[in-house]
């Protein structure tokens, strides 16, 4: 296994032999879309009080997370003016036309420097090659590796991340997905990595399992963990590696 490019042995990791005494974070259990250009960053909704309540959302927050990012991170979201106008264009805008508008200015970035859409350079890299055949560019090969993004909440709010991850997403991946992903990987005998990324895949309430179950499954899996290093210091997570 590799968090933050730091290799493990199997001997190592140390929540393979899980036990009813682990902790297992109170994290909304849903099922995450693909669709990024579909996820709406927005407050979290109060639950009836005849509902089932599948989230603690801010409520006690400060207790549930002593020694937590989560509160200054939330206090940085509100304080941040990069992430503040990211909210505004994103209420103004909408998703899908934001990361229309998005692309573009990182496209006439590139423009302004010289820089090539990868079209234009793969067409290039193509032609030294003698290939100019656009059906000989690419050719499909077995996969050899699977990755899955199995939530979007984290612990930390970053301007950069691509996916918009923060301590107010929701969207995690659900037992019934986990497994149907374990059955794929139990099926596709040139897989040879699992590549686990979230959001803070830790804090998924299926991580465990996923990692448990793949080593099962295969004891050569290798099996790579995005982790941003500072989620094991939350609260229950000290016994993650």
């Amino acid at each position: 296994m590799m968090i933050a490019g730091t290799h493990l042995r199997r001997r190592d990791i140390f929540y393979l032999g899980l036990t009813a005494r682990h902790y297992i974070p109170r994290l909304p259990d849903y099922n995450t879309s693909v669709n990024v250009h579909d996820h709406k960053l927005k407050r979290p909704e109060l639950a009836s009080a005849k509902s089932k309540k599948l989230w603690d959302g801010l409520e006690n927050l400060k207790e549930r997370t002593q020694g937590s990012l989560i509160p200054s991170t939330l206090k940085h979201m509100e304080e941040d003016a990069e992430f503040k106008l990211t909210a505004s264009n994103l209420k103004k805008l909408g998703q899908k036309k934001l990361t229309r508008e998005e692309k573009k200015n990182r496209q006439r970035a590139l423009d302004r420097i010289g820089i090539p859409n990868f079209l234009s350079f793969w067409r290039a890299e193509k032609k030294k090659q003698g290939i100019e055949d656009k059906e000989k560019w690419l050719r499909r090969t077995a996969v050899e590796i699977l990755q899955l993004n199995i939530g979007l909440y984290c612990n930390q709010a970053c301007n950069h991340c691509h996916v918009e991850s923060s301590p107010k997403r929701s969207e995690m991946m659900d037992r019934d997905t986990a497994d149907r992903c374990l059955h794929i990987l139990q099926n596709s005998p040139a897989v040879h990595t699992l590549d686990i990324t979230g959001g803070a895949p830790e804090l998924c309430s299926n991580f465990r399992h996923l990692v448990t179950e793949a080593r099962k499954m295969k004891p050569e899996l290798k099996i790579i963990d995005r982790c941003n290093l500072t989620v094991l210091l939350e609260p229950g997570e000290h016994n993650e590696i």
